[in-house]
């Protein structure tokens, strides 16, 4: 089982696009968020969604509480958000998985703590669904657009493409 912990952007594009539920869904993942993450969420809708799936038992919350883990999230916050930094300090810390689509200092400290096959990112989220048969790629597709209309453009014309990568 593969821990993955979630941070508010993968979060908020999923919940933009009806897409909470592959996390439910998706064989072989586990799927968690900071606190800090849960109080990023100010959409009221998104914000419900997760919640919802909270209750539902498919994303829990978890804390940092760990020394190291802190000392890391001291240092981290220096040069990015609560999220992203509890997100990098839990993973680092845990050995999980980190979900985010943040670029930038993010996406270079990502990289160095738990490695370019530590990071996840809503696009991998449906690419390995639609392997797991959650999704088509028309489907697949459809959150694409749904996504590209609220400012989140994916430089790619289709899911088809991702497959054979």
């Amino acid at each position: 089982m593969r821990i993955v912990i979630t941070d508010a952007n993968v979060l908020i594009n999923l919940a933009i696009a009806d897409g909470l539920r592959l996390l439910r869904d998706l064989p072989d993942h586990d799927f968690v968020l900071p606190e800090e993450v849960l109080g990023e969420l100010t959409n009221e809708s998104q914000r419900q969604q997760v919640e919802a799936a909270l209750a539902e038992g498919f994303l829990s919350v978890v804390r940092l509480e760990a020394l190291e883990g802190l000392e890391l999230f001291v240092e981290l916050r220096r040069i990015m958000g609560a999220g992203e930094a509890s997100c990098l300090a839990l993973a680092k810390g845990n050995g999980w998985i980190v979900a985010s689509d943040e670029k930038g200092a993010f996406r270079r400290e990502a990289s160095r703590l738990v490695g370019a096959a530590g990071i996840i990112t809503t696009v991998d989220i449906y690419v390995l669904s639609i392997h797991a048969g959650l999704l088509t790629v028309a489907q697949a597709d459809s959150a694409k657009a749904i996504l590209a209309a609220n400012r989140f453009a994916l430089p790619f014309g289709s899911f088809e493409e991702l497959l054979h990568e």
